[in-house]
C-alpha cells in the first residue's frame, strides 16, 4: 500500500493526476480495514480529482475522508 501511495504522489508532483488517482485507487483495494490509511488515500484521491477538474469525485472522496477520520 505504501509503494502505491509513494508512487501516486510522485505522479501528482509531477502533474499526472489521472496515474496518481490510480494508484491510490489501487491502493485503497489493498485495504483491509485501516480506516486512518483510507482516508488519507481518499484525501489524496481527492485532491487528484480535483485537479482533473472532476469536483463531485474530488468532493465525494472528501467527505469519506473525513467521514472516516475527522482528525486527519
Amino acid at each position: 500500500m505504501d509503494d502505491l501511495r509513494l508512487k501516486g504522489n510522485a505522479a501528482f508532483k509531477a502533474g499526472d493526476y489521472g496515474e496518481a488517482a490510480a494508484c491510490y485507487t489501487e491502493a485503497l483495494n489493498q485495504l483491509s480495514s485501516q480506516p486512518t490509511h483510507a482516508a488519507l488515500l481518499l484525501c489524496n484521491r481527492s485532491a487528484a480529482y480535483y485537479k482533473q477538474g472532476l469536483p463531485q469525485r474530488a468532493l465525494d472522496d472528501a467527505e469519506h475522508s473525513v467521514a472516516l477520520d475527522g482528525l486527519n
